[in-house]
């Protein structure tokens, strides 16, 4: 990669969607939030947001800046041209744009993804970029074996003031296991059912408190992949009926409990709900934010052992599952389906010995310390400002 020394970066434009209830509007909000606190960088909003302005007053002036552009922006069909502004783009599969109308002086790519072939097309608008940045070294080294040439890599962050945050568990009798990410086959929701399902038989004071809430409920029927027999769930009113999909696999209503749609910054309550959180993801493109929140709570977790997790694993600060049955299928490079047995190991360690878990919950957070939103978006802005 070239590097400019001190290359001036200009206005931020975010070109997606600002919110509380997904992973990319999460880090979209604290990014440009971030970016408010320092008073030389100026950012451009984008893209229509899903949050309130009066929760963000220092939003409020990119915000008005918004709404007295959208008309404009929205009657021109193709690119808008921002020549004060460095443009940071989503992308996710075979780099798709989350919104592909706006272009700036310089124009820089943000991708997490999971399937790991790209047609012609995707690797030509990856070339229009002046960068590309991953979320996880595991989609920088596909990216750069693809022969993508300017290639950077940058974790997520983390509010760790918000989810320093615990509060005591509403019952401290039952053993909590959380489980959270949106409702699909590739985060692996039906092992996790699966395994607490048998897990549940031995230990009836556990339970399952589940956040699958998925914004996109049609991406839910890919769980007719799982070897498990749990059938795909309803949807209704536009939402995945999940208490209906537990229930499916034999368990008591008393045995779980589905959190819902729930804005980022109440999730602290419900992590410190938990005694465990447990990830057995297929894949994941990024490091796994609601895992990374999990972590800087406190509370220990199981992450299966592939893709962007691997940037998650230390030393004692996780339960890692290696027992990894890798996929055959070379568009799911490098996925991975954990070992039911192993988790219920992982499980039944956490269950037997509370205080060594609370160790490695404390490991956890300490690792994920690091990893602030200001010291994250700080190399995000770097990269911006010094490639040309």
């Amino acid at each position: 990669m070239l590097l400019a020394k001190n290359y001036p970066l200009g206005r931020l434009g975010i070109a997606w969607q600002l919110s509380e209830y997904h992973g990319w509007g999460v880090f979209g909000l604290n990014l440009a939030l971030t970016c408010t606190q320092n008073p030389s960088q100026s950012i451009k909003i984008l893209h229509p947001t899903n949050i309130d302005a009066n929760k963000y007053p220092s939003l409020r002036p990119a915000l008005a800046e918004w709404e007295s552009n959208r008309q404009s922006f929205e009657q021109n069909p193709q690119k808008n041209w921002h020549p004060d502004t460095t443009v940071v783009h989503s992308f996710g599969n075979d780099f798709a744009y989350t919104n592909e109308h706006h272009w700036g002086k310089r124009n820089i790519g943000f991708i997490f993804f999971e399937t790991t072939h790209f047609s012609a097309r995707g690797l030509a608008r990856a070339q229009e970029l002046d960068l590309v940045i991953t979320g996880s070294r595991w989609n920088a080294e596909i990216l750069a074996n693809a022969g993508i040439k300017k290639v950077a890599y940058v974790m997520q962050g983390v509010d760790l003031e918000r989810f320093a945050q615990a509060k005591p568990k509403r019952n401290p009798k039952r053993f909590v296991i959380f489980s959270g990410g949106k409702l699909e086959f590739r985060k692996g929701q039906d092992l996790v059912l699966e395994a607490f399902k048998r897990f549940y038989q031995q230990y009836p004071d556990s339970v399952l408190l589940t956040a699958w809430h998925n914004p996109w409920p049609a991406i839910t029927q890919d769980l007719a992949s799982s070897p498990f027999g749990f059938g795909v769930p309803n949807i209704a009113n536009n939402q995945a009926d999940i208490a209906e999909w537990c229930s499916r696999s034999g368990l008591p209503q008393s045995a779980f409990l589905h959190q819902g749609l729930t804005p980022n910054n109440q999730m602290p309550q419900v992590y410190a709900q938990a005694d465990v959180g447990l990830f057995p993801n297929r894949a994941e493109g990024g490091t796994n934010l609601v895992a990374m929140e999990v972590m800087a709570s406190g509370v220990p977790v199981i992450l299966s052992a592939n893709t962007g997790h691997l940037d998650l694993i230390g030393k004692d600060n996780c339960f890692a599952l290696e027992q990894q049955t890798r996929y055959t299928n070379s568009t799911h490079q490098d996925w991975g389906q954990s070992s039911i047995d192993e988790i219920l190991n992982r499980l039944e360690y956490a269950y037997l010995n509370r205080d060594l878990a609370k160790q490695v919950g404390e490991q956890g957070r300490k690792f994920i310390g690091q990893f602030t939103w200001a010291n994250q978006t700080r190399q995000l802005i770097d990269l911006c400002a010094n490639v040309y």
